[in-house]
Parts: structure tokens; C-alpha cells; sequence
């Protein structure tokens, strides 16, 4: 059972990915570059992933999706929202992927 205490609730998701520009057919078939259409594909399958644990945590709220450096977008949307407390999960990385690919979390 989840207890609230009165405060509102926004789960953000925020993906590294190149926005998406004009580039040669061939450099999206090699994975080099993503089409528009594709780099949308990507946002709704966030946001969707986002409300479906939403629902099965039995929470209400807002999702957000956004792209860039986790870091500093999770802190804009927590002043944009005035947010008077950020949680940050992480995918428990350890050891050697850890120290390569970092911690946004830490």
C-alpha cells in the first residue's frame, strides 16, 4: 500500500542520445545516425515504460522524458518543478563497468 503525504510525484527518464539530424541513408542503416522518426519511437517507448511502472507501483504522477547529460537535466526539471526532493535510482553497475561507464547517481 502506498501512503502520500500530500506531495506530487514526477519520474523522469533521461537518455544520452544526438538529437537527430540530416545524414546520409547510409549512415543510419550502419547505426551511425538515428532517423527522426525513430529518435520519436524512442521517446514514446520511455514515457510508456515510465507509466506502465507507474501503474504497476500503484502510483500517480507526471512522466517526463528527456534527453541530454543525466546530471544536469534531472537537476533543471527539479528547479523547474521546485522539487523538494530528488531520488536518483541506478542500474547497480560495479567493477570494471562502473569505474568505464561512471555513476550518475554517485
Amino acid at each position: 500500500m502506498i501512503v502520500t503525504r500530500g506531495a506530487d510525484l514526477s519520474v523522469i527518464h533521461v537518455a544520452e542520445l544526438p538529437p537527430p539530424a540530416p545524414v546520409a541513408p547510409e549512415a543510419v542503416g550502419l547505426g551511425l545516425a538515428m532517423t527522426a522518426s525513430e529518435y520519436q519511437l524512442l521517446r514514446e517507448a520511455a514515457r510508456d515504460a515510465l507509466a506502465s511502472a507507474m501503474t504497476k507501483m500503484r502510483l500517480h504522477g507526471q512522466t517526463l522524458v528527456d534527453e541530454g547529460i543525466p546530471a544536469v537535466s534531472i537537476v533543471a526539471a527539479g528547479r523547474r518543478l521546485r522539487a523538494r526532493l530528488l531520488v536518483v535510482g541506478t542500474e547497480g553497475r560495479t567493477g570494471l563497468r562502473r569505474m568505464l561507464l561512471g555513476s550518475t547517481a554517485e
